[in-house]
């Protein structure tokens, strides 16, 4: 019990070994489909410097989205955080 076995490393890596993206024009069906409706009451909007940060890890950048949807004046500090988390 004293070893970790994990099953996949911390970091993916992504893209080709010389940091180029593969080309995914040419895979046939599927794809991302936005949904442009306009919000007007409780919503937050989040930079995609911020969304697609390529150093951040998923839980950093889900941590920031929360901390940047709370309104004016909440409370961010690690109780805080870790009573909502």
């Amino acid at each position: 019990m004293d070893t970790q076995h994990l099953s996949a490393p911390s970091r993916a890596h992504a893209g080709l070994a010389d940091n180029r993206q593969p080309n995914r024009q040419s895979q046939s069906g599927g794809g991302l489909l936005h949904d442009h409706t306009r919000h007007t009451t409780r919503f937050t909007v989040i930079g995609n410097h911020l969304a697609q940060h390529p150093e951040l890890s998923l839980l950093a950048i889900g941590l920031a989205t929360h901390i940047q949807s709370l309104p004016k004046g909440a409370r961010v500090d690690i109780k805080s955080l870790a009573a909502r988390f």
